[in-house]
């Protein structure tokens, strides 16, 4: 879990903010096409996620707790002529002295799940190298090329309008590909490296080091290789022994 700020409640100048929580609480990637699924392509992969979300809808009392901190707070800059709106919002003492942001209080959170397909392929990038005897400088990256709610039973129940239902998925594939993806390509990477180290027990002698490198070649037309429902990387491995060997 990542606590965040709270949502900004709009109109609001940034000084109430929403409890709120958005999780995945289910998701399975599978290197072979979907069955019976012919606009699968060479190399890609498909995922079914299930994403939750919940916000907290304030109480009555703390709706009214809320409008007054925010109308006490306008008309202390408002009786200030040396105090603009936008220097008093930087202000973080100022803000802190009438409780604000104020964040009111909720029962419980207003929870909501969707199951979501997803389409993509795993591709090579280049990072920052990191120092020390197992090296890597590239990392797998996981790209979205379709993604689309599948629940259409639920939709269907309660028709939502088109473009709620494509900002939904524009939110979660943003989801997907800043939080989710990433998190999963370091646990691939930190494998290899786990795999590498096991396998050659040469690396932990002391003055060797290593650098690995994840070729992308003719004779290695895709890497990460999407084959026979695996996900297979290739490597390359360049050992440096005291003296030059």
């Amino acid at each position: 879990m990542t606590e965040e700020d709270p949502l900004p409640v709009i109109g609001t100048d940034g000084l109430v903010g929403l409890d709120f929580a958005v999780q995945v609480t289910d998701m399975g990637i599978d290197f072979a096409p979907p069955s019976g699924d012919e606009a699968f392509k060479e190399n890609q992969y498909a995922a079914d996620v299930t994403v939750c979300a919940g916000l907290g809808c304030p109480t009555d009392e703390a709706f009214d707790d809320a409008l007054n901190a925010i109308e006490q707070f306008r008309g202390y800059v408002n009786d200030r002529e040396d105090l603009s709106l936008a220097e008093a919002l930087e202000d973080e003492n100022l803000l802190q002295e009438f409780g604000l942001p104020v964040v009111p209080l909720a029962d419980s959170l207003h929870c909501f799940c969707l199951e979501i397909s997803v389409i993509g392929r795993v591709t090579m990038v280049d990072r920052p190298t990191v120092e020390g005897p197992l090296t890597i400088p590239q990392s797998p990256k996981f790209h979205i090329d379709d993604i689309r709610i599948t629940d259409r039973e639920a939709i269907e129940e309660f028709p939502l309008p088109q473009g709620l239902v494509s900002s939904l998925e524009c939110y979660i594939e943003v989801f997907l590909r800043l939080s989710v993806f990433p998190s999963v390509a370091e646990s691939v990477e930190r494998t290899v490296q786990q795999i590498l180290s096991m396998q050659n027990p040469v690396l932990t002698l002391a003055g060797v080091t290593a650098t690995i490198e994840l070729p992308t070649s003719s004779s290695v037309p895709h890497n990460p290789a999407i084959e026979e429902d695996e996900l297979r990387m290739y490597v390359d491995i360049d050992v440096a022994a005291p003296g030059g060997s």
